[in-house]
């Protein structure tokens, strides 16, 4: 269900062209992160799970290109936080994963 909030939704993408729209964002990201962190905490095995949401739920190559950014930047601050210790590396591999696709796809 948290993971669901990594892809802003369609009248989201509107308000991040706003002033508002990125402060915005942080703040809704940063209690999503809080959120999965004190789960983590009180069940041990939900980054392993929360690992494989992740990777399952990464946008295609179609989705629009706000979209990819912000997953990619959850992904990027699941590794970098808290929660890196738990993840492992598997979403940096992830991300490379999804860039050669990206760049099959556009060579």
């Amino acid at each position: 269900m948290l993971v669901s909030n990594f892809i802003p939704s369609y009248n989201f993408l509107e308000i991040l062209k706003q002033p508002r729209g990125l402060p915005k964002k942080d703040q809704v990201l940063a209690r999503v992160h809080a959120a999965l962190k004190g789960i983590a905490d009180l069940v041990p095995l939900a980054p392993s799970k929360l690992e494989q949401i992740v990777q399952e739920r990464v946008p295609n190559v179609f989705a629009k290109e706000a979209q990819i950014v912000v997953y990619v930047e959850n992904m990027l601050m699941l590794e970098s936080g808290d929660m890196g210790e738990f993840v492992g590396n598997s979403m940096i591999f992830e991300l490379v994963n999804r860039l050669i696709d990206v760049d099959v796809k556009i060579g």
